[in-house]
């Protein structure tokens, strides 16, 4: 993990709500993930919240805009190679219920991956084939799932399952996290061969 891009993420001089490291490579996670190649210009003003980044000068942009460029592409090779994970230091807590915690890193990714679904919604709504929405909306429940409690307690009642706990079924998500960010990549990356492969905007024209 690049550390100067962690602290540069999290300083005073950034505009508010600023993404920090976790929730910006959760992000990015979507954005690799998209049907549709997202261009930097689209995506890059979301990290910053559309302020401006208050650089101290050009050799600082460059340097930056770099390291988050490496970060996208690192994600993006992982997915090419089918070898998915979440970087080696984000662990999750000793105590399970400590994962939703501010300072906690799933809580944290998770909230990146949901904004960047979110602002993709429309491109997925365009392309996602109807036998795909239910194994989808299983990935992405799994992979925000500790972005707060409200949601998990969601999660936990669609199970339908007697006396579910968020504990109990946090350590099911734990579990499978990676799987199912094997399976929401695989999603996208299965529609988009299939446009490049017809030529069509829409993987059924």
């Amino acid at each position: 993990m690049n550390e100067a891009l962690v602290k540069f993420l999290v300083d005073d001089d950034r505009p508010e709500k600023t993404m920090n490291y976790p929730m910006m490579h959760g992000f990015l996670f979507a954005i690799a993930c998209s049907p549709e190649i997202i261009i930097s210009s689209v995506w890059f003003p979301y990290i910053f919240n559309h302020f401006d980044p208050n650089y101290k000068n050009n050799n600082e942009k460059q340097k930056i805009e770099n390291d988050i460029n490496v970060v996208l592409k690192a994600i993006e090779e992982e997915i090419s190679l089918d070898e998915i994970a979440l970087p080696s230091v984000f662990q999750p807590t000793e105590e399970i219920l400590d994962n939703f915690n501010e300072d906690a890193f799933h809580a944290h990714w998770g909230r990146g991956i949901l904004f960047g679904h979110n602002i993709l919604s429309e491109i997925w709504k365009t392309y996602l084939p109807e036998d795909l929405k239910e194994q989808q909306k299983f990935s992405l429940d799994t992979l925000t799932y500790f972005s707060n409690k409200v949601h998990a307690e969601k999660v936990c009642r669609a199970t339908k399952i007697d006396d579910l706990g968020i504990d109990t079924m946090a350590e099911t998500v734990l579990d499978n996290f990676e799987l199912a960010m094997a399976s929401y990549a695989n999603i996208g990356t299965a529609i988009r061969h299939a446009i490049d492969e017809h030529g069509a905007r829409h993987p059924n024209s």
